[in-house]
């Protein structure tokens, strides 16, 4: 086991006795000046053994009932309809309030893939990386994608396909269409990146994301959206909403790098498609989160 925090500097002791670290204690190195979350990643020695993560809250039950009768949602709610499930239901519309009230349960299951039938191992993905170049990316941002694209690029499987696509107030493709990953490909890519600027202006996502979701389905080759972008859009519904409503045939993965990333947009990406959420804080690595 062992824990670490892209955040914060940390200390973690165990106790001197134990024969195993199943028990520790973290402690921050420095005074938390609370401008930016804690975040402690835990690396478990068998990271394929589901596990549970518990995060007590602040009150006991009665301590958490008695909290409860003393509020006027509560108060009027149950006025007219004191049973059980009115009770929980006016619980459950606290939640997002009295979050911090409650224990906090998560199941971790990470199955190991290279365990999978070997048949299931054949199918070869399109990849598709669909990259902010608007001029907010500049500096640090554009060059931390660059650095991640190059490692995530020749890291591919042969025989899969892949895209790359640039997109600001406008677009543009590396190719016309998905090609088949090769050493002729992959140089031309390589190169191209080396080549990427935030010169595109505003951040328009929605068209981009129109020309994927056009381009023809391959089969035997499952399509993987990357989404990487720093900003913010004006139509994120619209933008989630093209992607639920082809989320059988596209899964998206979203990152969003540094502070003004819209964690809305973000988090939808990955919601309506079944793929997952990242962020970045200022300085993190991003190929570790791909």
């Amino acid at each position: 086991t062992g824990v670490e925090s892209p955040t914060h500097e940390i200390r973690a002791d165990a106790d001197p006795s134990a024969h195993s670290a199943k028990s520790i204690m973290i402690t921050l190195a420095n005074k938390h000046t609370f401008d930016r979350p804690v975040e402690i990643l835990i690396h478990p020695s068998e990271p394929h053994m589901p596990h549970v993560l518990m995060e007590e809250g602040d009150m006991t039950p009665a301590e958490y009932e008695r909290h409860l009768k003393g509020k006027n949602d509560f108060i009027k709610g149950t006025k007219k309809d004191p049973s059980a499930e009115k009770k929980m239901e006016i619980i459950r519309k606290r939640l997002n309030k009295d979050i911090p009230h409650h224990p906090v349960v998560m199941l971790n299951f990470c199955p190991d893939l290279r365990t999978i039938q070997p048949d299931l191992r054949k199918a070869q993905g399109e990849f598709i990386f669909l990259v902010d170049r608007s001029r907010s990316m500049s500096g640090m941002n554009i060059n931390r994608v660059k650095d991640a694209l190059l490692v995530i690029l020749k890291s591919l499987m042969p025989a899969c396909l892949f895209n790359i696509i640039g997109f600001g107030s406008t677009f543009e493709t590396l190719f016309p269409a998905s090609q088949t990953y090769g050493e002729e490909s992959l140089a031309i890519a390589c190169e191209s990146i080396k080549r990427i600027q935030a010169d595109m202006g505003g951040t328009n996502i929605l068209s981009p994301l129109k020309w994927v979701i056009r381009q023809p389905i391959h089969r035997g080759h499952p399509r993987l959206l990357f989404v990487l972008t720093d900003g913010a859009v004006s139509n994120t519904g619209k933008v989630l909403e093209l992607l639920r409503n082809h989320s059988c045939s596209t899964r998206c993965y979203s990152f969003g790098i540094g502070p003004n990333a819209c964690r809305r947009l973000v988090r939808g990406l990955a919601a309506v498609s079944r793929g997952i959420a990242e962020f970045l804080v200022e300085g993190e690595r991003l190929q570790p989160k791909v």
